[in-house]
């Protein structure tokens, strides 16, 4: 991991805290209601975590550093696809529920932006760098 620039205490950190954080996965997954909102499987795809994603709050990431339903702070900019549009800042609490299999490693994530042909313009120029927080326990 030192290659990619993420220094090991931070990769040893993420694998230490992920037994506290698989509670609150357990949890989420047997509770179906946790998403708060009342909706189905039919109101969405279902993420690796057992909850119905949710567009613009929902993240994929590599379990195997970041647990599932642990809250991840997201500090980046979002680029429309215009290269003469200027990027915004986009700052938001997201959920990790998902993961996929381009999504390997301490530093990669991906959010999910729904269905259709806006969401997909939108996920398609969604390749800015940026950092994560992740909220843990103390």
């Amino acid at each position: 991991m030192a290659g990619l620039g993420v220094p090991r205490r931070h990769v040893a950190r993420c694998r230490d805290v992920a037994h506290h954080a698989r509670q609150v996965a357990v949890r989420c997954r047997h509770n179906a209601h946790i998403d708060g909102d009342g909706r189905g499987a039919a109101d969405g795809p279902i993420g690796a975590m057992g909850v119905p994603l949710t567009p613009g709050r929902s993240l994929a990431v590599d379990p195997a550093f970041v647990p599932y339903g642990t809250p991840v702070w997201l500090d980046t900019v979002y680029s429309p696809g215009d290269p003469l549009a200027p990027a915004r800042p986009l700052r938001r609490l997201l959920i990790a529920q998902d993961t996929g299999t381009a999504i390997k490693g301490a530093v990669r994530g991906d959010v999910f932006w729904g269905h259709g042909p806006e969401a997909a313009a939108r996920a398609g120029v969604m390749k800015s760098p940026g950092r994560w927080y992740l909220l843990l326990p103390h």
